[in-house]
């Protein structure tokens, strides 16, 4: 089993999720991961560091078609990393999640750390 994990457009109900749910994730699952989201315009971006920032924890059993597609829609202004994720009710998991090769100085902080939240919607969709 392999999963990524999404904190943005990738995220159910959001512009760019059909990418992952073509697919076929086994599961999706609301989780956390570490680090400073920022707003970069009409998506976010995650910087390293210690605050929380929520997502999706996407479970696929075979990203090798995937990666290569995702790392395209990202392209250089990310890179693709192994996190530590911790799913709702506790559960720790590994996945990749691409983080923003930029600066603090090229967004606003989300304070939140969810995109969800930002955009006026609810934190984890029914």
């Amino acid at each position: 089993m392999d999963a990524i994990f999404a904190y943005g457009t990738l995220m159910r109900g959001e512009s760019r999720h059909g990418v992952l749910a073509a697919a076929g994730p086994l599961r999706i699952v609301a989780a956390t991961a570490q680090g400073r989201l920022i707003n970069i315009g009409p998506y976010p971006a995650v910087l390293e560091g210690d605050e929380t920032v929520h997502g999706e924890y996407c479970e696929f059993e075979d990203l090798s078609e995937l990666l290569p597609r995702l790392d395209g829609i990202e392209g250089s202004d990310y890179r693709r990393e192994r996190v530590r994720v911790v799913l709702d009710g506790g559960e720790e998991a590994e996945a990749w999640m691409y983080l923003w090769n930029g600066t603090l100085q090229d967004g606003p902080r989300i304070m939140t750390g969810s995109w969800r939240l930002h955009r006026g919607r609810a934190l984890n969709p029914g």
